[in-house]
């Protein structure tokens, strides 16, 4: 949707709350990246990417996007010692007390509304996560959030998780 380059992080697991990223697939140097995962648990994958990120050129503060925030263990420390502008994720699970200092949460309540509607009236749901976000909502505050970070640092360059392995 942004149209810019992406890149992957493939991890290694190493224990339940220790991840190893062995490499980094595609240029992200001079990039402020946008960090991708479907879940944030313990922290060590967004960690191991940061890191991972730095090693390879990438400029921070760096965006972190997470549909389901959990936080169990230090998560909460671990995400607060990275270099992070904010790390965004919805409210699918109940919201910890104390979450990363720059944790804000979207609700998911108007896709879920609007997955409702569109299974009564027999629609397709397919385009529903680029279709659901009514104008002022966090969704495209976090479109000018993205617009303001690739404007400091030239370019954002949105990172994503490859396939996991297990040593």
């Amino acid at each position: 949707r942004f149209d810019l380059p992406t890149a992957f992080v493939r991890k290694v697991r190493v224990s339940g709350s220790e991840v190893r990223a062995v490499d980094i697939v595609g240029d992200v140097r001079d990039r402020t990246p946008l960090i991708v995962d479907d879940m944030i648990t313990t922290g060590a994958t967004i960690e191991a990417a940061v890191e991972a990120a730095l090693a390879a050129g990438a400029l921070p503060p760096m965006l972190v996007a997470a549909t389901h925030g959990v936080f169990v263990g230090d998560a909460r420390e671990r995400l607060r010692a990275l270099p992070l502008r904010a790390v965004l994720t919805t409210d699918s699970l109940p919201t910890p007390l104390r979450g990363p200092a720059s944790l804000e949460v979207v609700s998911v309540a108007p896709l879920l509304a609007k997955a409702i509607e569109r299974l009564h009236r027999e629609e397709s749901l397919d385009d529903l996560a680029l279709s659901s976000a009514a104008p002022g909502q966090r969704r495209q505050d976090l479109e000018l959030d993205l617009e303001i970070v690739a404007e400091k640092s030239g370019e954002i360059f949105p990172t994503g998780f490859g396939a996991a392995t297990q040593e």
